[in-house]
């Protein structure tokens, strides 16, 4: 079993940004893309690195435009998320992976399962948060 300890990787998508991602726990174990909450970093779950070690979770946080290490993106819409995502686990190889949102990265998480279904094997959520504007 081998540990993961990247915390500044980055891949180029296809329109020319960069997404920064970290990887925690076991980098052969079965993968978990993480989606971080809203004042914060592909860094705030670094705290689970010995527990996905553990449980043989090779968990992949992720920043999202305009945070951390990850390019902004000028116009953007909640859904275009998904295809970041899609475009991650290409590279990385990944074929299926449930989500994981917390807080704020809870509507990332449930985008995915409705834009890219065929990769998304589960959706869980903690503390999820909406968008901050009243719907009308």
């Amino acid at each position: 079993m081998s540990q993961t300890k990247a915390n500044n990787n980055k891949i180029r998508l296809a329109d020319g940004r960069s997404l920064g991602y970290s990887e925690y726990g076991d980098s052969a174990g079965k993968p978990v893309l993480y989606f971080h909450g809203g004042f914060s970093s592909r860094l705030d779950i670094s705290w689970a690195d010995k527990i996905c070690q553990d449980r043989h979770v090779r968990l992949l946080a992720i920043d999202r435009p305009g945070i951390g290490i990850s390019d902004r993106s000028a116009n953007r819409s909640l859904i275009d998320w998904a295809n970041d995502v899609r475009q991650l686990a290409s590279t990385l190889q990944i074929n299926r992976f449930p989500v994981l949102g917390w807080s704020l990265g809870g509507p990332y998480a449930l985008v995915c399962g409705f834009a890219i279904p065929e990769l998304v094997t589960a959706i869980g959520t903690v503390g999820g948060f909406g968008p901050p504007d009243p719907l009308s």
